[in-house]
Order: structure tokens, then C-alpha cells, then sequence
């Protein structure tokens, strides 16, 4: 009997244990839950939402009241359709999980982008019971991927397409114009004393400037024509499907024209002026890179006749 007593306050103990640490494992849980900067959101096999963690109203907006009980689709953005989500569902009774990005809603009718783990959480029979979502915020990231994106092809100062696009643009110009029998010309464009704008009002008076005369640029340039600007105070320019070399004179001074109007810098009155230098493909040039040359020393010669 002794003997016996004292096993059973051995298994006791044992279980006082056991039930201590699946105590402290719980909790240990529940903090990790809530500390977690990612969205938790756990449901029944219904799909009822049975829990969620702050980072889940930090993202949605939504509050847990207002959500326990209820279904996901509440967050359905819309952008998704039938198929997408029998998909994941097919998916996830397969293999236990289903992982991607998503566009859900906010309470407030934001649309925003999340990367969306599912997991199938199965009982003692591994019978599936609940299921556990865990997802993030992608927002900032596609932001990030956005600007890294426009910093590839886009000047960042004056928003033009910078010398990548540029190239990538007069390559498909001028292997369209090959095709059709088109002539294509190249603009060089060089702004005039520049440095003393700089030198006198100061660098961002300067990029003030540089960034209206893209804006200038662009108000003219005809549909399918394409300016850029690779760097400093020079602009470059695809013509295409053009006529002859009278009509890129008529366009260029009316481009000159509208560049030449005068524009307030720092509370002072500056008149911009512009030296031009032009290259026509296929007459000057049966390639880009030599378009690009003959461009250039184009605007040399107008700079050493007088800019």
C-alpha cells in the first residue's frame, strides 16, 4: 500500500508537471501571438474565425470583436476570382497548406497586397481541426519594388525615361522604320549656360529648371515620340515617322519657342536658351550608337556657330 501511495504521487507529480509546462508553453504562445508583427488569424474547419492577434488590426483595421464568428471573405478585395480561391481550398485538403500573395481590403476600402500562409492544423487523429493564416503586409515592399523600378527607366528628378528606356525606345523606332521605309530622327538638346544658373541661384533652382524644361518638352512632343534625359542639362529626343527635314526644322522651333519662354526662378525672371543638333536615320546613320554621334557632334557645331 505504501509502495502504491507513493507511485501515485509520483504520477501526480508528474502530471502537476506536465500540466505546468503545457501551462507555460500556452502562454509562451499566446505572447508570441500577440508580439508577432505578422497577422495571425486562426479558424475553425468552418471557416469562422475564432482568434486573431494585434497585427491583424494594426493591418485590416478591423478589431477582434468585430471579426470572431465571421468569415475571412470579409478582407475579399474583389480582385480575385471563384477559381483562385477553390484553388487554394483544393490545395490546402491536398497537401496542408497554401502559400502566395493576395489583394485583400481594409476596413476602410484600402486594397492592399499580403503574402498569405495557410496551415491545416490536425488533432491526436489527424483529423484537420483548425486552420492557422499568417500573413504580412506587402504595401511598402511593392512601393520599394516601384521605385526601383522607375530609378531602371526613369530620370528620378524630371520623371523622363533615362538612357535604358531610351535606348530600348530608338531600337524598336528605328527597327519599325526599317520595316515601313519610315525616317526616324534623333534631337540632341543642350541647355545654354546652365552653370550659371546653378552658380547664381543655387543647385535645386537649378533642377527647378531642368525639370521644367522636360515638362515644356513633353507638352509638344507629338504622340509616339519619346524625350529623355540621361544626366546634367541635356535632353534627348526620338522623331518618328518623319517626313523630311523641314518638318523637324518647323518642330524644333516651335519646340524652341515654348523653351525660350521665360520662367521665374528664386522671385527672378531667366529666358532659357537652347543649342539643338539633329542626325536622321537611315540617310546620316544606319545604327543607334552611330545616331547618337552624329547627333552629338551635331550640337557642337551649333554651339561653335553661335549656340
Amino acid at each position: 500500500e505504501m509502495d502504491y501511495v507513493y507511485r501515485l504521487k509520483e504520477l501526480l507529480n508528474e502530471r502537476d508537471q506536465a500540466l505546468a509546462l503545457s501551462q507555460h508553453n500556452l502562454k509562451l504562445a499566446d505572447k508570441v501571438i500577440d508580439a508577432s508583427m505578422e497577422a495571425i488569424v486562426v479558424t475553425d474547419t468552418s471557416a469562422c474565425i475564432q482568434r486573431v492577434n494585434p497585427a491583424f488590426t494594426e493591418i485590416t483595421g478591423y478589431e477582434e470583436w468585430e471579426v470572431l464568428g465571421k468569415n475571412p471573405n470579409l478582407l475579399s478585395s474583389g480582385r480575385h476570382d471563384e477559381h483562385f480561391y477553390q484553388a487554394m481550398w483544393s490545395q490546402l485538403q491536398e497537401k496542408g497548406h497554401w502559400q502566395g500573395e493576395i489583394w485583400n481590403k481594409r476596413k476602410d476600402g484600402t486594397i492592399y497586397p499580403e503574402w498569405l500562409t495557410i496551415t491545416a492544423v490536425e488533432d491526436e487523429r489527424g483529423r484537420i481541426c483548425q486552420y492557422a493564416s499568417i500573413f504580412s503586409d506587402l504595401t511598402e515592399i511593392k512601393k520599394s519594388e516601384a521605385r526601383i523600378k522607375r530609378l531602371a527607366y526613369f530620370d528620378e528628378l524630371t520623371r523622363l525615361p533615362n538612357r535604358k528606356m531610351f535606348n530600348d525606345r530608338l531600337h524598336l523606332s528605328l527597327g519599325y522604320a526599317q520595316e515601313h521605309g519610315h525616317q526616324v530622327a534623333l534631337a540632341f538638346l543642350d541647355l545654354d549656360y546652365f552653370q550659371r544658373i546653378n552658380d547664381r541661384f543655387g543647385l535645386e533652382a537649378g533642377d527647378q529648371v531642368l525639370r521644367e524644361v522636360g515638362r515644356r518638352i513633353e507638352l509638344i512632343l507629338d504622340e509616339g515620340d519619346t524625350v529623355a534625359r540621361f544626366g546634367g542639362d541635356s535632353f534627348n529626343m526620338i522623331l518618328t515617322d518623319v517626313e523630311d527635314d523641314t518638318s523637324v526644322s518647323e518642330f524644333l522651333n516651335r519646340l524652341l519657342a515654348t523653351i525660350n519662354q521665360p520662367l521665374t526662378v528664386a522671385g527672378s525672371e531667366v529666358n532659357l536658351t537652347v543649342s539643338v543638333g539633329v542626325s536622321f536615320f537611315p540617310s546620316d546613320a544606319t545604327d543607334a550608337e552611330e545616331l547618337f554621334q552624329c547627333a552629338e557632334v551635331a550640337v557642337k557645331q551649333a554651339k561653335d556657330f553661335g549656340r
